[in-house]
């Protein structure tokens, strides 16, 4: 849950100029975006409530912002209650999950270097 903390205070230092991450460094050399190009200033968006337009901006950002949200209050809510929370997997869940984890990272940068970002 600590990035979910620390996100929006550099989002607002970046926002006000007072941090300049400049641009990615495999933009400049490469002219294509990085796997997480515009993951600050779709972070900004999200945090000005701008929802949609974070969410186009970096779809693959905006549901980890949402997986680390919903597993941290999962984890809350089983420290509070002094719980453990066990996920069990089938064989064939396993490799979708696996299948995910690396199709979604090269569908979002196919999907960033369409809308040049």
């Amino acid at each position: 849950m600590l990035p979910l903390f620390i996100l929006p205070l550099l989002g607002h230092y970046v926002g006000n100029g007072s941090i300049n991450l400049g641009t990615c460094a495999m933009k400049v050399a490469t002219g294509l975006p990085c796997l997480t190009c515009g993951s600050t200033r779709a972070t900004m968006l999200l945090f000005d409530g701008h929802v949609l337009d974070a969410l186009t901006f970096q779809p693959m950002m905006m549901f980890i912002y949402l997986f680390l949200t919903i597993w941290g209050s999962i984890s809350l809510w089983a420290f509070v209650t002094r719980k453990r929370v066990k996920i069990k997997l089938t064989d064939r869940e396993d490799f979708v999950l696996k299948a995910l984890l690396v199709g979604i990272p090269i569908t979002n940068w196919f999907y960033l270097v369409n809308a040049g970002i």
